[in-house]
């Protein structure tokens, strides 16, 4: 039979090469690459030390992990085979599974032919006599240098993430050409008794079989060929994969494979499986895998990736950039992820000498081409959901591309097509990620107040459904230990360079609790951009960047897993994301997080049904807040997508909830909202107490053994910030680094909050004294020992000693220095803070630990003002660039 023919002749070209090219001359094994075998320049931190840095300049390479050994450039890889005398006769192939980016092939000094593919196998076949049999010199020439003018944000071709290797990874074989392989499975559901192979006309196929099927025959109509069965087949979608196993025959060859039957289609809102909406819980994929700097090919690798974020509630992943191997689909298939494929094509910004459809008729050719390889590769896959292009391509040609994107959707309906994603939409695109819709306006990005609010008013109005593109991107502080966890081909110079920063000034000291603060804070804002799309009725979902860290393009550590999947220690002490971010999801809208005592809390319950089922009437959730617990159930069912109210309740909000935070609890999610009792009007200074912003008031008081509570400027103040960095401040250059913040820590014991509910981190009813708030920057300025009361988190790239809250001595003087807005005190929360704040400073508690000498002090506040607020603070996001 031909099957243990092929067995016989296939032959596993694994194993020792002889590698040569600049500089280069040695053995290697394969598959592999130069930097798993120490080959190349090496990167050593002195070498990465001579990349230009400073002020305004930013480095790719420098702002990115870093490859051990970096080879740039064309490498023969070469060694003899032997072929056996029955591969002689037969059509025979070589396949290169992953290459970057040009492979060559020649046997015995003979050219082949060349590949350019990044995203799909390089096979190289010979025609039945072409291969002779004997001992065969096989040389493969990989050259990773720029081939097209992409730009080098592609995470299919550039250094900030997968990083530029050269070798020959994945599947590497010689095996016997089998036309059955060419086989393009269309099972839509429901299946109405049959589905369609389609091959090749002339490739002839004698038998069906699926296993699970009673196959009852099938019929060929040109290049399809028809088969029928018996019964109704299981579907596949996130929440049931089943997967059938086709097996075919015909013309001496034999052919296995997977597929599923599942339709994907679209709504006016809404992305549709099998006919029912569902919502896309999406992780954007930015190709990271610190280890290796090159792609997963193991199926388990990728199994472990997805089952950590189906457990954070994704569903979903968006390739950006790139095209991960088969065993990335092959996981997914089993266990019901969906995947957003794009080619590895960018152009960043408007540069139009690297744009599709601009003169470059090469580079035009080569997406073109890749489009259809990934088609070809791919597309029996039921985890293919989507085809795209690329990412952000706002420079191209949208036409040219429509043109390419329907002749897809023209002999391929599969999958759901979309040109690019954000900046335009074209007349071919099935949906479209955004974070503004052209014409309509901005879907993403609001961060009001409360949560009775979401976007409605622009999704009802967009023509097709719209999901919000790369939601989140709240930096973490990270911890310096973490570095030692690049042990493989990757290091983390740059890592080791901000790590020095924090040690020379001081802050290294505060890694743990700016950690945990930060990612306290971080997880509050992913948590309210998550639900203000999910209680939006027409939003059809979100793509998160990232759930972990983003390792380039300026060290953007955004995630509450790090590179390597794994839970940063501070996550010990939070809920898990997926108690707000999962298929059933419950959620309260109400006014606002601070209220005053008094007041009577009111909030609305709803519960969006993310599953592929309705909801049935009865369904109940727990209701808890300020001691009161019930049920809540619906009184009718809830069909897929839907969100329904599920009753409201209101609470009388009393002085004694005034001591802490509430937390309101219903199902598993949670949000705390927090009382406030102080008096309308602020409190008075207390008599022994100077509350002044002059520095020389407060010279003058602390000179005379007196206290003082100070509001002013310090020698270097900024101005203080409620919402976090963006992405990173290297990347967005524009971001001030005064205000450059992410979070702030608080001593919670210290007795100025004895009447303010705080926990250690910035939660809500920080936010408005926040914006309003200065930032003393204390960097060299305060003695050993120093930490101060409320400490703003300086972001990495700076790691400065930051106070918006501290205490200190001179001589029998005593100053408490608070930069939030308690002079004003026009909020409840202020008030509050201002009534705190003065108890503490009246009390025999008011004894600071921190003593300054007098020429300390004076350095502390010399020229008052001397501040960066002076600057125009402009916030760069991807919605100004």
């Amino acid at each position: 039979m031909i099957g243990s023919l092929l067995v016989a002749v296939a032959i596993d070209l694994g194993g020792v090469w002889h590698v040569a090219g600049d500089g280069i001359d040695a053995d290697i094994r394969l598959p592999g690459t130069l930097a798993d075998a120490g080959l190349g320049q090496e990167q050593s931190f002195e070498t990465w030390n001579k990349l230009p840095a400073g002020k305004g300049v930013y480095v790719q390479e420098r702002n990115a992990l870093r490859l051990n050994w970096q080879y740039i450039g064309n490498a023969v890889y070469t060694r003899e085979i032997d072929v056996p005398p029955e591969a002689e006769c037969k059509a025979m192939e070589i396949v290169l599974e992953r290459v970057m980016w040009l492979s060559t092939l020649k046997v015995d000094g003979k050219t082949v032919g060349s590949c350019d593919s990044l995203g799909t196998p390089h096979v190289y076949r010979f025609a039945p006599g072409e291969l002779k049999s004997g001992r065969r010199k096989i040389e493969i020439s990989v050259d990773n240098s720029r081939r097209y003018d992409f730009s080098g944000w592609s995470h299919g071709w550039g250094p900030t993430t997968q990083t530029r290797w050269n070798g020959i990874i994945g599947e590497f074989v010689l095996r016997e050409v089998n036309p059955l392989r060419q086989a393009q499975v269309f099972a839509r559901w429901p299946a109405k008794g049959g589905f369609d192979i389609r091959l090749p006309a002339d490739v002839a196929v004698d038998a069906v079989k699926v296993d699970g099927l009673a196959v009852s025959g099938f019929t060929r109509e040109g290049e399809a060929v028809k088969v029928k069965f018996d019964g109704e087949p299981a579907y596949w979608s996130e929440f049931h994969p089943h997967l059938y196993r086709l097996k075919i025959s015909g013309g001496g060859y034999s052919h296995e494979l997977n597929f599923a039957f599942r339709t994907v289609s679209t709504t006016r809102h809404s992305l549709m499986m099998n006919g029912k909406p569902f919502w896309v819980r999406g992780n954007v994929d930015n190709c990271q895998f610190p280890y290796t700097g090159y792609p997963a090919v193991t199926k388990t690798e990728w199994l472990r990736q997805f089952r950590i974020q189906k457990l954070n509630g994704c569903n979903t992943i968006r390739t950006h950039t790139w095209t991960p191997p088969k065993a990335a689909f092959e996981a997914a298939d089993e266990i019901g992820f969906y995947i957003l494929l794009e080619t590895g094509y960018w152009a960043d910004g408007n540069n139009l000498n690297r744009a599709i459809g601009r003169g470059h008729k090469a580079l035009d050719d080569f997406c073109y081409r890749e489009l259809n390889r990934l088609r070809e590769t791919y597309g029996n896959h039921p985890s293919l959901i989507s085809l795209g292009i690329g990412n952000e391509l706002g420079a191209c040609d949208f036409k040219l591309m429509d043109s390419w994107m329907k002749e897809i959707k023209a002999v391929d309906d599969r999958y759901l097509t979309i040109a690019s994603t954000a900046r335009k939409v074209c007349p071919s695109d099935d949906y479209m990620t955004t974070h503004d819709y052209p014409g309509v306006g901005m879907v993403r990005a609001r961060h009001r107040d409360g949560t009775d609010w979401d976007y409605e008013d622009v999704y009802s109005r967009t023509p097709i459904p719209v999901i919000a593109h790369e939601v989140g991107q709240w930096p973490v502080y990270p911890l310096w230990n973490d570095i030692g966890k690049f042990s493989g081909l990757l290091r983390a110079y740059d890592w080791m360079y901000l790590r020095d920063i924090a040690v020379s000034n001081g802050t290294f000291k505060f890694q743990r609790q700016w950690h945990t603060a930060s990612l306290k804070t971080s997880r509050l804002m992913y948590k309210e951009e998550v639900e203000s799309l999910i209680r939006t009725p027409s939003c059809a979902g979100l793509q998160l960047l990232d759930v972990r860290d983003y390792t380039g393009q300026g060290e953007a550590w955004v995630g509450w897993l790090d590179a390597f999947f794994d839970a940063k220690p501070a996550t010990a002490e939070l809920r898990p994301f997926a108690d707000f971010f999962q298929p059933v999801t419950t959620l309260a809208r109400f006014e606002r997080h601070v209220w005053k005592a008094g007041e009577t809390f009111t909030a609305r319950l709803q519960v969006r049904n993310m599953t592929e089922d309705d909801l049935p009437a009865g369904a109940a959730w727990p209701l808890s807040f300020a001691g009161r617990h019930r049920w809540v159930q619906l009184e009718r069912p809830v069909r897929p997508g839907e969100i329904a109210d599920v009753g409201a309740f209101s609470v009388k909000l009393e002085p004694w909830m005034a001591r802490g935070g509430l937390e309101l609890r219903f199902g598993e999610n949670r949000w705390n909202v927090f009382v406030m009792d102080a008096p309308d009007k602020p409190v008075p200074v207390p008599q022994d107490v100077l509350f002044t912003d002059d520095p020389a008031k407060m010279a003058d008081c602390l000179a005379k053994g007196g206290k003082v509570v100070y509001t002013g400027k310090s020698a270097v103040t900024g101005n203080g910030r409620f919402l976090p960095v963006y992405w990173s401040t290297v990347f967005f250059s524009g971001s001030r680094r005064r205000s450059a913040l992410l979070g702030t820590w608080f001593d919670e014991i210290h007795g100025a909050f004895s009447r303010f509910p705080t926990e250690d981190w910035m939660d809500w009813q920080w936010r408005s004294m926040t914006d309003k708030s200065l930032v003393h920057v204390l960097t060299g300025l305060m003695p050993d020992g120093f930490t101060p009361v409320a400490m703003p988190v300086s972001d990495i790239h700076y790691s400065e000693l930051l106070a918006t809250m501290f205490e200190f001595k001179v001589g029998r003087g005593r100053a408490f220095v608070c930069g939030y807005p308690i002079a004003e005190a026009d909020t409840p929360e202020a008030r509050q803070l201002r009534r705190s704040v003065f108890e503490y400073v009246a009390s025999d508690g008011f004894n600071p630990r921190t003593e300054l000498t007098p020429s300390g002090f004076a350095a502390l506040f010399a020229a008052p003002g001397a501040t960066e607020e002076k600057e125009k603070l402009r916030y760069l996001t991807p919605f100004n660039l």
